[in-house]
């Protein structure tokens, strides 16, 4: 039997997807390139674009399609790719184009807002978008299905595989496992910090970013690096960092990023625009920068790798060892991209309770700034000094993105799930980052993860790649093991 019916909604499928591609590179464009008053034109641009994409995916036509071609003889990928594809269909038809239209435009606007607020320190300012774009989430959730709980159904836009219920359970084990090691780490003598402090020049950071990136496998003749107010990875694998926030933040970036796009470079190009083409969640995204951010890039193996040529480049003098102790240096702080390896999920943990109880109105949006310190003095034991420090300092709030938050503590615990498994099945594990030899590793993502687009959910393709589902053990160990050794406990 032809597959006829599969074979034209795939064709019409990948128009949709590079409209969204079209949509992203005017997000980029608008991060990266554009000038601030050319905001309001660019709110139309995206609202435009956004409608076609919607409509073009509504279109009766595909339901039709879908319908057909489920009678087909399909295999096991082109049965997965069909069903992703049916799931997503029947999601946006509930979708008014208007209510799509006002997700576009408000995002587009209220980032140009947030940065200003940021900027000023007022958080008044920006309080009118920020519940433009509650408001909207809400109405969203509503429209897709009243009877659940709201944060459940924004949340599975970017987690489908992983539900809020069992997401409570992993932070909360991690909570009660981590927040006293931290409390004993920060009780004792502090490792001095000044070298990080040290101001470098920009073309210098540039260098080693664009030196870190090429060395861990991203592909410039895909992808390309640029600056913006906060480090994001888009239009097929660009990635972005920032070098105002000191010269380790700016590496650390710069790699997080990197495996970003890698991921993106990775994916199955023939089926671009489509779920196998695409990747599985953002916490399969995340797991892939954050395994190389730390579980790379804050290893001794890599720093002995690229040390000299950062000391030569940035006129510095500090031992391997010193430098290890630098970058694993345990101090809660207010930033959340700033943050030490160790505090960083605590911060992802105070903003998913936040945005839990924003949307499912037990609390007000003004009542954020008083909350957010309340939590940070619980969590890390110090308050911001200020809300640019503290609750503007995130952009995902601005594009409307609820419930984005928590796929990064859950790529942390499947990055260190992922390295546990690559430790036992890649020969000379460590010798192979301390060469700067990446191609195995790569290889391995690219097999277990990349390769795979969308065919496995996140939890099938987890215990595919590790021989079981997500197990917070991992990390907590892992981060355990680590830190002991490191302070000595």
């Amino acid at each position: 039997m032809k597959k006829q019916n599969y074979s034209e909604l795939i064709s019409l499928k990948k128009k949709v997807g590079l409209l969204g591609s079209v949509s992203e590179l005017l997000g980029w464009d608008q991060e990266v390139n554009m000038p601030p008053k050319a905001a309001e034109i660019r709110a139309q641009e995206q609202g435009v674009v956004a409608e076609l994409h919607h409509q073009l995916f509504i279109d009766p036509k595909i339901g039709k399609l879908i319908k057909n071609a489920k009678k087909e003889k399909l295999t096991k990928k082109e049965l997965a790719n069909l069903n992703e594809i049916e799931y997503d269909y029947k999601k946006a038809k509930k979708i008014p184009s208007d209510l799509v239209v006002a997700f576009a435009h408000t995002s587009a606007k209220a980032l140009e807002v947030w940065k200003e607020a940021r900027e000023k320190n007022d958080f008044n300012s920006f309080t009118p978008w920020l519940n433009k774009t509650v408001k909207l989430n809400k109405k969203y959730a509503k429209i897709i299905n009243k009877k659940r709980d709201p944060f459940e159904v924004v949340f599975e836009d970017y987690e489908k595989g992983i539900n809020v219920k069992e997401v409570d359970v992993l932070f909360n084990k991690f909570k009660e496992e981590i927040v006293p090691l931290i409390e004993k780490i920060t009780s004792i003598k502090k490792i001095k910090n000044n070298l990080s402090k040290k101001k470098i020049p920009v073309d210098k950071q540039k260098e080693i970013s664009l030196y870190v990136a090429k060395l861990i496998g991203y592909d410039f003749s895909k992808g390309r690096l640029d600056e913006s107010t906060h480090p994001f990875t888009s239009c097929y694998g660009r990635i972005t960092t920032r070098y105002n926030e000191g010269w380790i933040s700016a590496i650390l970036s710069t790699i997080h990023e990197a495996g970003h796009g890698m991921y993106e470079h990775n994916l199955p190009i023939k089926h671009y625009g489509t779920p196998l083409g695409q990747s599985r969640s953002l916490s399969i995204h995340e797991s892939q920068s954050r395994y190389y951010e730390n579980h790379i890039g804050r290893s001794k193996e890599f720093w002995k790798k690229i040390l000299n040529k950062v000391k030569k480049t940035y006129d510095i003098n500090i031992s391997l060892d010193e430098m290890y102790k630098l970058i694993n240096i345990v101090e809660p702080s207010f930033i959340r991209v700033e943050a030490d390896e160790l505090t960083y999920s605590l911060h992802i943990i105070l903003r998913y309770e936040l945005e839990k109880d924003l949307i499912n109105n037990r609390i007000k949006i003004n009542e954020i700034p008083k909350i957010w310190n309340a939590k940070m003095k619980k969590y890390l034991g110090i308050v911001p000094k200020s809300d640019s420090v503290g609750c503007l300092q995130d952009v995902h709030w601005a594009m409307g993105g609820l419930g984005y938050f928590p796929t990064y503590t859950l790529g942390s615990m499947i990055a260190a799930q992922l390295n546990y498994k690559m430790k036992s099945e890649i020969p000379n594990y460590n010798k192979k980052i301390e060469k700067g030899d990446f191609k195995e590793i790569n290889l391995w993502l690219n097999k277990n993860i990349h390769s795979l687009g969308c065919q496995y959910s996140t939890q099938e393709l987890i215990k595919k790649a590790t021989g079981e589902k997500l197990n917070v053990k991992y990390y907590i160990n892992y981060l355990t093991e680590k830190f002991t050794k490191l302070y000595n406990l």
